[in-house]
């Protein structure tokens, strides 16, 4: 694969994108890699009123998050953070625990994987919808 194919590092969108229907295609993402959870189907489920609160959030404190659980550990998080100078938002999976806790190596390895799937997945998304663009950080 030459330098011109490979995928983008990370791609952000516009705050106007996020709709019911985008979210729940990236709640369809985060549980396809993630796992779905009960976290995960119960924000599912509220998405028309979770939609507005979380633009809020994220024209307020450039940043939200959302506890949906994962196969890592039931803390693991969406979020959704700004990116800054480009007036873009972009999603990140965090497995929200201790990595420096002994005998969380196998954790660490699963999140990690977990991590780059849901980049990849949500690039491929973005991309192939017309609706993200790569981000320059």
């Amino acid at each position: 694969m030459s330098e011109a194919e490979n995928p983008p590092k990370k791609c952000g969108f516009r705050i106007d994108t996020m709709t019911p229907d985008f979210m729940s295609n990236v709640v369809r993402i985060y549980e396809e890699t993630a796992g779905k959870t009960d976290g995960s189907q119960r924000f599912s489920q509220r998405l028309g009123f979770e939609v507005d609160r979380i633009k809020n959030e994220l024209i307020g404190r450039g940043f939200c998050e959302r506890r949906l659980g994962s196969e890592v550990d039931f803390h693991s998080k969406l979020v959704i953070r700004s990116a800054r100078k480009q007036d873009l938002y972009y999603f990140e999976f965090s497995p929200n625990f201790d990595f420096n806790e002994s005998g969380n190596e196998g954790k660490k390895t699963q999140a990690d994987e977990i991590r780059q799937k849901f980049r990849s997945k949500i690039n491929e998304y973005l991309i192939s919808s017309c609706l993200g663009s790569e981000l320059k950080i």
